[in-house]
Parts: structure tokens; C-alpha cells; sequence
């Protein structure tokens, strides 16, 4: 599924969508949510989970490094470095 297609689907769709083809690859928590980050198909989707609410809040999408940087302290790549 492209990037255009996933974002046309509604969230419960996109959570649908992330859990059967997603690959996880971090989590970062801000303003009340925990941000779990997937990968799917050359973009990346976050999905906002309200920690006070046990639900989540809405999914977002982004293509390429902007929005990675979030991320890059907790990705843990030294298996590929030491390889």
C-alpha cells in the first residue's frame, strides 16, 4: 500500500493496516502518549496512544528523515554496526 493510499484510510484502518504489515521500530512518549513508531512500505506512521484514556489518539504518517529524528537517540542499531 502506498503512502497516499494508507492516509486515506481511516485510523482504525491504518491501526489495521500497521499490525498486519507494520514493522515496529521505537517508542517516544510526549504530551500524555506513548509514540510507537512503524514502518510500512518507504514511510513511517506514528501511532498516539493516550496513556489517561487507554486508547488511541489518532495516527500520523511522514516520508523520508523529517520526522525520524524524534527517534534516533532510542534506535539501537549496534547489531548492525558490529556485524
Amino acid at each position: 500500500m502506498d503512502f497516499r493510499t494508507f492516509n486515506n484510510l481511516s485510523d482504525k484502518g491504518k491501526c489495521f493496516h500497521i499490525k498486519n504489515n507494520g514493522t515496529y521500530l521505537a517508542t517516544r512518549k510526549e504530551s500524555g502518549c506513548w509514540i510507537n513508531l512503524y514502518s510500512i512500505s518507504g514511510f513511517f506512521a506514528e501511532v498516539w496512544f493516550q496513556l489517561t484514556d487507554n486508547k488511541i489518539v489518532f495516527v500520523s504518517t511522514f516520508q523520508g528523515v523529517i520526522g525520524i529524528e524524534k527517534y534516533l537517540e532510542k534506535i539501537d542499531i549496534s547489531d548492525l554496526i558490529n556485524a
